[in-house]
């Protein structure tokens, strides 16, 4: 159930009926700690907690929208005296008896939070939340089915017999130095949904998945920030990575957004993934690389049967690499969206144009930054790309220029 409050009166209630509320009943936790409030404590309070979430953004005291809808910005410094009352335990009963008619008059009785936010009230100050003691206390939770603990979390204390039933972990910018957060990892077998996002993940623990490991997963998020995200250095650890992520059978969400070796990429067949509906991955040429063709190692990529989403922006791809893997009988059969930004197709943008025009159920295409020449579209025929409904051609400075003509 969703508490709707409004005002500043009301936000004084919650607080300090937040103890009785928080029961048996509450199902979702959201905390970003203020280093006083006993986290952990609450946790064990909660039998049948089912999502816990929490991160180290260093933000005011705020209640989220599913507890209180605020129509407008306030102050709650006034209120810091009421938190930490809740968060001892020393309720004044006197007070609470009187503001008892207020809570029945606004709520209408009884009241169970489904879902309980708690933010740092520190502005300006550096105040990050014991995440290893939420990650250790949630351990005792096994009810549990979704866990989001943005920041670093000691992976490496998870057992067999946490988590029976979780479904979703995210862990992003958690740090591995080792193989053994990912090996820890590696127990959680009812997970559905991995997020690895931020810090470099190391290659070699990736390699440590086996065939029959995470047998449920159908998500895995490997991206980092900025355009290469995480870089797995060298062929060999690329291609230890890749062995071991080809494993994973029931993939259908794979955001692996690293610049992968394109012997890696290479590794994918067709009967690598059978259920893979949306696949970001990049990778590039070295300067060892630059007669190699990017198109022979995507062939594999293009005959996965249930792909329906590819980003390959930043690969570097050329015109002629398009070409090629498009050239196959039967490539990419179920693709709606493709998202090639950021590669250089400046030569030859006919070849390029041509070649995308073998996906017949094209629905999407974004050919961004991608440096292509006006005079490829004159591949284009009435019938062509007929199921296009989304066309991004922005910054190509060339084509702007030829813009009429095209």
């Amino acid at each position: 159930q969703q508490l709707g409050l409004n005002g500043r009166r009301k936000l004084r209630l919650v607080c300090k009926t937040l103890r009785r509320c928080v029961d048996q009943n509450t199902r979702h936790l959201t905390a970003t700690s203020r280093p006083d409030f006993d986290v952990e404590a609450l946790i064990q309070r909660l039998p049948n907690l089912e999502r816990i979430t929490a991160d180290q953004a260093n933000v005011k005291i705020r209640v989220v929208a599913t507890i209180v809808e605020e129509e407008e910005e306030d102050d709650y410094s006034d209120y810091e005296d009421e938190d930490e009352e809740m968060d001892s335990g020393e309720d004044d009963e006197d007070e609470d008896d009187e503001d008892e008619d207020d809570d029945e008059e606004m709520v209408g009785g009884d009241v169970a939070i489904a879902r309980l936010a708690i933010y740092d009230q520190q502005e300006g100050e550096h105040a990050d939340p014991p995440l290893a003691k939420i990650f250790i206390a949630a351990q005792s939770c096994k009810t549990l089915i979704a866990l989001k603990l943005t920041g670093d979390v000691p992976l490496v204390t998870i057992r067999p017999h946490h988590w029976p039933n979780l479904k979703e972990l995210d862990v992003s910018s958690t740090e591995m130095l080792d193989t053994a957060p990912v090996l820890a990892l590696l127990m959680l077998t009812s997970l559905e949904k991995l997020n690895l996002h931020g810090y470099q993940v190391p290659a070699y623990g990736i390699a440590l998945i086996r065939p029959g490991d995470l047998p449920l997963l159908k998500e895995i998020d490997l991206g980092g920030g900025g355009r290469g995200g995480n870089e797995f250095l060298g062929d060999d650890e690329g291609l230890k990575a890749m062995q071991g992520l080809v494993n994973l059978k029931s993939l259908e969400v794979a955001r692996l957004r690293c610049k992968w070796p394109p012997k890696a990429v290479a590794l994918i067949q067709g009967d690598s993934w059978p259920n893979m509906r949306v696949l970001e991955i990049n990778f590039g040429r070295q300067a060892k690389d630059l007669a190699e063709n990017l198109g022979t190692a995507l062939q594999g990529v293009a005959e996965l049967p249930n792909l329906e989403v590819l980003s390959l922006v930043w690969s570097e791809l050329i015109s002629s690499d398009i070409a090629k893997v498009t050239r196959q009988p039967g490539c990419f059969p179920k693709l709606r969206q493709l998202d090639m930004l950021g590669n250089k197709l400046s030569s030859y943008s006919e070849e390029a144009i041509a070649g995308l025009k073998r996906i017949k159920q094209l629905e999407f295409l974004n050919l961004m930054c991608c440096e292509i020449q006006g005079d490829g579209f004159s591949e284009l025929q009435p019938g062509d790309l007929c199921h296009l409904t989304k066309l991004l051609l922005g910054n190509n400075a060339s084509l702007a220029q030829q813009g009429c003509a095209a």
